[in-house]
């Protein structure tokens, strides 16, 4: 192998473990962005009654979280209330 198809190998490793991070959850996600941890192991488990209570606190306790936002719509969703 050359130096040059090794630099070549190295530069596109290194391109793709930057776009990796860029993208990962953890750098798209702003701090303070989350959800509460048993709203979540709510919806995951399908208890979407308990979803809907939790993530509601949760918003009304003055957390404006995008995702807290979209965690609830799908859950009214997944649990039929809809309109």
């Amino acid at each position: 192998m050359s130096r040059v198809d090794k630099r070549l190998i190295f530069a596109v490793a290194t391109l793709l473990m930057t776009f990796s991070a860029m993208t990962s959850s953890a750098a798209v996600t702003p701090a303070g962005g989350g959800c509460d941890v048993a709203a979540d192991v709510a919806m995951e488990v399908g208890d979407y009654a308990t979803a809907i209570k939790l993530h509601q606190r949760l918003l009304l306790s003055g957390e404006n979280s995008a995702l807290a936002h979209y965690h609830l719509g799908f859950a009214y969703g997944m649990a039929g209330l809809t309109t």
